[in-house]
């Protein structure tokens, strides 16, 4: 359980990054856009923001059993989950209104 709270940590802390690189070509572009730039672009420069100002932190998740590979992937995995989710509730309030 240790485990899951601390990749669910590193998690949360590229996801305010990724949307701020995201929300600008949601307005622009609307949805797809912003799903494709947060799953590509936006994932990959937060990851790389994290490697340059962070990098100290990964020893805490190497401590904990968690190599940078499990905290990409898992981060990955749960941005395709927060996209899936946020376009589903985005086409739902289209349907509504």
């Amino acid at each position: 359980m240790r485990k899951v709270q601390n990749v669910f940590a590193f998690f949360k802390s590229t996801l305010a990054i990724n949307i701020a690189i995201s929300i600008f070509p949601f307005f622009l572009g609307g949805l797809s856009a912003f799903v494709s730039i947060f799953l590509t672009f936006g994932f990959i420069v937060s990851l790389s923001i994290k490697e340059i100002y962070n990098k100290s932190n990964y020893i805490f998740y190497f401590n904990n059993g968690l190599s940078k590979l499990q905290l990409w992937l898992f981060s990955y995995f749960m941005n395709v989950i927060f996209a899936l989710v946020f376009s589903s509730i985005i086409i739902f309030l289209k349907l509504l209104f």
